[in-house]
């Protein structure tokens, strides 16, 4: 058992409030006008979380935390699968994935859903949460240090950052909250990319993040 200081205990708090909302909101969204809800299965780990506070075992308590956390990102980028939309005509898509980002070290979820039309390849992905978007929408405000590769456009009246290397284009959404991306094979045009893009219903996106 693993006693930390006053201000650890405090932090710790916090870290359980910051678990128990988000199960709250999602929880209640799941069970809307179905009457009773469902045992969850993060009831359990979220009264662990508690009981071992309380009795000041705080490593367990981190740990039940812990649990609780990754199965509440999982479910916020299963949540972002329904934004990927449907194939257009002529394209087959895979099933929508949804998980962890790429890179660990800097967080974050994402969903990502992958189309073809004979050659051409092309996947679209969103991610969210995490600390690289900051970066990133620091190269949105300052299109000059882009150099002469990738170069700031205009869709349907929001900025995109188009990399002609990677042939991927991104738009940013809500305050650099979440990344959409359209990157393709060679096969695809850039116009192909930006009809991608257009099939993306941002404003239930920007709605979401209210």
């Amino acid at each position: 058992m693993s006693r930390f200081p006053r201000r650890a205990s405090a932090r710790l708090a916090v870290l359980l409030s910051a678990g128990l909302l988000p199960l709250s909101a999602l929880h209640a969204q799941a069970g809307a006008g179905t009457g009773d809800l469902p045992p969850d299965p993060l009831d359990a780990r979220i009264e662990e979380a508690r009981n071992a506070y309380g009795a000041g075992d705080y490593d367990t308590s981190i740990a039940a935390l812990e649990t609780v956390l990754a199965e509440l990102r999982l479910r916020k980028s299963n949540a972002y699968e329904r934004w990927l939309p449907a194939p257009p005509k002529g394209w087959q898509a895979s099933r929508p994935e949804a998980g962890a980002a790429p890179q660990p070290a800097a967080g974050g979820i994402r969903a990502e859903r992958r189309y073809t039309h004979g050659d051409e390849q092309l996947q679209l992905t969103i991610t969210g949460e995490s600390a690289l978007l900051q970066g990133l929408g620091a190269v949105f405000d300052n299109p000059a240090a882009l150099g002469s590769g990738p170069r700031i456009e205009r869709l349907d009246g929001r900025r995109a950052l188009y990399d002609p290397a990677g042939n991927a284009l991104r738009v940013l959404v809500g305050n650099d909250a979440i990344l959409v991306e359209a990157r393709g094979n060679a096969a695809v045009s850039e116009a192909t990319l930006q009809a991608f893009l257009r099939r993306v219903d941002f404003d239930t996106i920007e709605k979401s993040l209210r």
